[in-house]
């Protein structure tokens, strides 16, 4: 859970929004546009996702692995709105990428240039799984959306 609230912490830097956690454990994103993303635990494996911004409120309730997916569909005001009837896809992993894509060759690339410097980042194109390196961590996404976005770490542990 840790490793899992690193991930957001970064990642909520990276998007310019802020992050505070609450006393009963859960996480408060609030954008520039003054939208509020909170995710409350329910149970080990679900959290209760609250959605405010200027169109209205609303909830839903969603497995913690997908909270990612979550996260960055709130930060994308296009895309806050689908949120409403939110139905998540398969987790996104590099496995999809590398699969999907043939993507070995550009980790294999991302890999050397992050050993160089590792405060770069990056973009791998895809067709339809796109993955961006940003601080240590691999942002893959569904360009077409059927699939839910995942967030992992890009450490020598998986090289």
């Amino acid at each position: 859970m840790i490793e899992f609230k690193k991930r957001l912490r970064i990642l909520a830097a990276d998007e310019s929004c802020e992050m505070n956690y609450l006393n009963d454990g859960g996480i408060r994103f609030t954008t520039k546009d003054d939208a509020v993303l909170q995710c409350n635990p329910k149970t080990q494996r679900f959290m209760t996702c609250s959605v405010l911004d200027q169109k209205g409120a609303f909830s839903f309730d969603i497995q913690k692995e997908f909270v990612f997916d979550v996260f960055l569909r709130f930060c994308k005001p296009g895309l806050r709105t689908s949120l409403k009837n939110y139905r998540p896809g398969a987790l996104l992993t590099l496995q999809n990428y590398i699969d999907e894509e043939q993507g070995q060759e550009a980790l294999d690339s991302l890999r050397s240039k992050v050993l160089a410097s590792p405060d770069i980042r990056d973009t791998l194109g895809g067709n339809r799984i796109l993955v961006e390196y940003r601080l240590g961590m691999l942002v893959i996404v569904d360009d077409l959306m059927r699939d839910s976005a995942n967030v992992v770490e890009f450490t020598s542990a998986i090289w």
